[in-house]
């Protein structure tokens, strides 16, 4: 029996449909450029900040190892650490805090020390604060000694009376005084000039004694004024 046109051309349609289907199934995914984290340039990829080539495609980069911690650097198969590091293994880590020794008169408070009363820290430890010096009334305290006045010398951290007041040395029971001065009960004193007193009067002591009509005047013996 003889197909008629219509029923040739639906047999072909069909055909072709079942055609286009088996060949939908045999297509491959189309390949996303560089991964998706890039595009090509070329023959080659230029990757997006944080992703690396690899082949033909973008990958994540590797978090960089830094050489001894950042905190040094290499020297042959070990690390030279930076001040205030130490080398642990194949790295640098911080070093370890010294422990203050503060001494029996304190106790350590993080980086310094609480000192007992009557001591300060000093290198790390306690130790006996200075006394204030007390020179007393001829005197005043000059950093760790005193200043004396005159006639005063520095004993046991005061001024006391020096030595044959500070113009002679004790000889035995007595004082032997510098020159210009003279022993005086314990110590030395100036020595009084020699008075000259004139071919009109005598030295009596610290003064003249005249003769008539005659006065002292500046040591010496001089005519009176006639009233």
């Amino acid at each position: 029996m003889l197909l008629r046109p219509f029923s040739l051309a639906f047999v072909a349609a069909a055909a072709l449909a079942l055609t286009a289907c088996g060949d939908s199934d045999s297509d491959t995914d189309p390949v996303i450029e560089c991964g998706g984290f890039g595009h090509l340039h070329g023959d080659h990829c230029h990757c997006d900040e944080g992703y690396t080539e690899q082949g033909d495609t973008c990958v994540v980069a590797e978090e960089p190892v830094e050489e001894c911690g950042g905190f040094g650097h290499l020297h042959g198969d070990h690390c030279h650490c930076d001040e205030g590091y130490t080398e642990q293994g194949d790295t640098c880590v911080p070093a370890e805090t010294p422990v203050l020794d503060c001494g029996e008169h304190g106790h350590a408070h993080g980086d310094h020390c609480h000192c007992d009363a009557g001591y300060v820290e000093q290198n790390g430890t306690c130790v006996a604060e200075a006394p204030v010096l007390d020179c007393g009334e001829h005197g005043h305290a000059h950093g760790d000694h005193c200043h004396c006045d005159e006639g005063y010398a520095e004993e046991n951290g005061t001024c006391v009376p020096a030595e044959c007041g500070g113009h002679g040395h004790l000889h035995g029971d007595h004082c032997h005084c510098d020159e210009g001065y003279v022993e005086q009960g314990d110590t030395c004193v100036p020595e009084t000039p020699a008075l000259d007193c004139g071919e009109h009067g005598h030295a009596h002591g610290d003064h003249c004694h005249c003769d008539t009509g005659y006065v002292e005047q500046n040591g010496t013996c001089v005519p009176a004024t006639t009233p």
